[in-house]
């Protein structure tokens, strides 16, 4: 038998502070996807292999406790983000099935962000 995935969208109604947390966290899963996609995009240009997604999980411990970037220990975790940013630069370097390479993330009046469903609280 097959194994089917199913997903879930849900449309949520939250308080002004819970509205707060939620851009909070969706800020910073696309600044993190913006910061690695810019460090992976000038290793390539550099001629240097990609960073693994266990390098860019490290470098995410230490922009989470530097003064600098802080701002994302108040966020729930970004290391999905890192996963997904791993994952469509892989594909889109694969010679036999090439697929677009990943653009920036800009800021939405709607942000779309998960979160694993093992893990949530919500």
């Amino acid at each position: 038998a097959m194994k089917r995935l199913r997903a879930f969208k849900f449309r949520i109604c939250p308080t002004p502070e819970q509205e707060s947390l939620l851009f909070r966290h969706a800020g910073c899963t696309r600044f993190v996807w913006n910061k690695a996609l810019d460090l992976q995009k000038r290793r390539l240009e550099a001629g240097m292999p990609l960073l693994t997604y266990g390098d860019t999980a490290k470098l995410l411990t230490l922009w989470r406790e530097s003064d600098e970037y802080g701002f994302l220990a108040l966020a729930p975790s970004q290391q999905q983000t890192l996963k997904n940013i791993d994952r469509a630069i892989r594909e889109a370097l694969d010679k036999k099935n090439p697929k677009r390479f990943p653009g920036s993330r800009r800021r939405a009046r709607r942000p779309p962000f998960s979160i694993p469903r093992e893990r949530s609280s919500t």
